[in-house]
């Protein structure tokens, strides 16, 4: 519903700030901006020659009414705020810019684009083969503004800027504010004017800047989550050694059987992120083979690594219990058959032991 991409705002930042839960909108506003939104659509699937008027419009409705930036606070930006790139190829430049005051600094950059523009997509013909959203990704760090704004009229990206930081972004779609009402509570909670003039503290840069320091949990969350796969892993090679009469393992030191079980897990989290960050061709016959005979969408429809690894590996105790419902989930016709040449029966260590590791991803 909502697409976040890099780090954003900790949960525990979110639960201090909002400790009701999101602000509510009045029924009178939802309504009215439901009918713009419709008056919108139609107009594109009509190509209605007054569209770029309305386009503009309907944006314009969300930002002054939905988010109540007056006039004196969102300004038309002017011709100081233009990025050129390195070589000279093409320039990036917002159309409105959020501030206190006609001399203050900005705080947001807000970019307008077409309908149908392709945030994350180089825009073919233009001469610079870079995204709309890392150019204003790139405008923010050379003018020092943390945060901009980019729409297409459906899709409302924030890119987030820090300096000496990681980039990152979030996406809600407009589609998506009326079946799932709570995105349009977030979208409206998290950029309203009252994050940008409100108290100091609870304003969207002091949110960010204080989810910088929440981060480690994060990191620290993953860690257990791959040390906590790692012991169910080592649990299904355990079964599998006891199945064999301890002949699968028995010349296999602890430290090497742990050390490749780490190995494969943290493959596993970075096959994941690929996956999910679109750097692997899912989806496209034409130039990969990689979705149907490699990739882990075809194991399941889970997209967490703790998640993928329960479903994959059983429901598993801590006494080591159930671990016969290993992959009972995942339909043997999807299975990848990549590893049908590995041997069954090695005298080497390590082939057993890489026997066993694919046995527990694709069993046949």
């Amino acid at each position: 519903m909502i697409e976040v991409s890099g780090p954003f705002l900790a949960l525990s930042v979110l639960e201090k700030i909002f400790p009701q839960g999101l602000e509510s909108l009045e029924t009178y506003r939802k309504k009215r901006l439901r009918s713009a939104y419709d008056e919108w659509r139609d107009a594109v699937e009509e190509d209605d020659p007054q569209l770029p008027e309305l386009h503009r419009a309907w944006i314009e409705l969300v930002l002054r009414e939905l988010l109540e930036y007056e006039d004196s606070v969102l300004q038309p930006a002017k011709n100081d705020f233009i990025y050129t790139s390195p070589d000279g190829d093409g320039q990036f430049s917002p159309d409105f810019v959020l501030r206190s005051g006609s001399g203050s600094d900005p705080l947001l950059f807000v970019s307008i684009l077409p309908e149908g523009t392709d945030l994350e997509k180089v825009k073919v013909g233009d001469g610079w083969p870079v995204p709309i959203f890392e150019r204003m990704t790139l405008l923010c760090r050379d003018k020092g503004v943390r945060l901009g704004l980019i729409t297409n009229g459906e899709r409302w990206m924030i890119v987030n800027a820090p300096v000496g930081n990681t980039s990152s972004h979030i996406s809600w779609y407009a589609r998506l504010w009326f079946q799932e009402p709570v995105t349009l509570k977030a979208f409206q909670s998290l950029l309203s004017v009252r994050r940008w003039f409100g108290t100091e503290g609870e304003t969207l840069p002091a949110m960010l800047e204080d989810s910088l320091q929440h981060h480690e949990e994060v990191t620290d969350t993953l860690g257990e989550q791959v040390k906590r796969a790692v012991e169910v892993l080592v649990q299904c090679l355990n079964k599998a050694d006891q199945d064999r009469n301890r002949e699968l393992l028995h010349d296999v030191p602890p430290a090497e059987l742990y050390e490749a079980g780490l190995t494969v897990m943290m493959l596993l989290v970075f096959v994941l992120c690929a996956e999910e960050r679109g750097l692997l061709l899912l989806g496209d016959s034409n130039k990969s083979g990689y979705e149907k005979q490699h990739g882990t969408r075809g194991l399941g429809s889970w997209r967490k690594p703790a998640g993928k690894t329960r479903a994959t590996f059983g429901s598993v105790g801590d006494d080591g219990s159930d671990r016969e419902n290993m992959m009972d989930t995942i339909d043997r016709k999807t299975r990848p058959k990549i590893m049908k040449s590995v041997p069954q029966k090695d005298t080497k260590p390590e082939m057993r032991l890489r026997e066993a590791l694919y046995g527990m991803y694709f069993p046949f």
